[in-house]
């Protein structure tokens, strides 16, 4: 049995010398608990692995059966053609599936860069300007102080999108959207997206970032596990909260620029 042996050195009144008191831990269940984790990790990534080339081999065929679909379609009459439209839907929905799976079963590659978060925040709304019009939403950036990021500015672009896209999607019509950024003590930055939607009950929150989990008919359930993953690799955490605004909000933590 493999032990370990710690020693603490104490003095008893009218002792002659010292007495040293030995405590024994038993290390065979901790070195039995890291091997079960590395087995783990292994199979995990294992699997990853496999589902990524699985999902690599599913899409192709999926993207030629969905191309002759709208063709014999396109010679049918109304009735079967309806049948087909819905059949290539569901086909379309399987394809974003399989990319999406690919996207998260990929390993990031991180470009990081010195950012301006205010910048990058405003980028973002830019890019959205046409469902935030289509619903009339009011969404805005504020920033306090000068925030500074070392990070990927296609990937955090692609965590934003994501919270202000289904913040659009959850309040189905228009919605208060803000977005925030400011300094949190001398090595952290502090980004959130608060709206005023539904919320998301707080028995719930752990698992809205575990992959395939999704209350939206059309959703995939890995866009917020893809948010954590970026968030994550930045050597950040993303946390679900409530929002001031009344609905939810997803507060980002990272690093500061040395």
């Amino acid at each position: 049995m493999a032990c370990g042996l710690s020693v603490a050195r104490a003095e008893l009144p009218g002792d002659t010398g010292p007495l040293f008191i030995g405590s024994f831990r038993d290390m065979t269940e901790l070195k039995a608990a890291q091997k079960a984790e590395t087995a783990m990790l292994r199979s995990l990534a294992t699997i990853g692995e496999s589902a990524a080339v699985l999902a690599h081999e599913i899409k192709n065929p999926i993207t030629a059966v969905n191309v002759a679909l709208r063709a014999v379609a396109d010679r049918l009459g109304e009735d079967q053609k309806a049948v087909l439209e819905d059949l290539v839907a569901r086909m379309k929905h399987l394809e974003h599936l399989m990319r999406r799976t690919l996207s998260f079963s990929r390993p990031l590659q991180l470009r990081l860069v010195e950012l301006d978060a205010g910048r990058l925040l405003r980028a973002v709304l830019e890019n959205l300007q046409v469902p935030i019009r289509q619903s009339s939403s009011d969404v805005r950036v504020e920033v306090e102080g000068e925030v500074q990021l070392l990070a990927d500015p296609n990937l955090l672009t692609e965590v934003f999108s994501n919270l202000v896209s289904n913040a659009l999607e959850a309040k189905k019509g228009a919605a208060k959207i803000l977005l925030s950024a400011e300094r949190a003590g001398e090595d952290a930055v502090l980004l959130a997206v608060d709206d005023d939607g539904p919320g998301i009950p707080a028995d719930q929150r752990d698992s809205v970032f575990k992959p395939f989990v999704t209350s939206k008919s059309d959703g995939t359930g890995l866009g917020l596990p893809i948010c954590r993953k970026i968030v994550e690799e930045h050597g950040g955490t993303i946390r679900v909260e409530e929002s001031r605004l009344g609905g939810v909000r997803f507060a980002i933590r990272l690093p500061s620029p040395p």
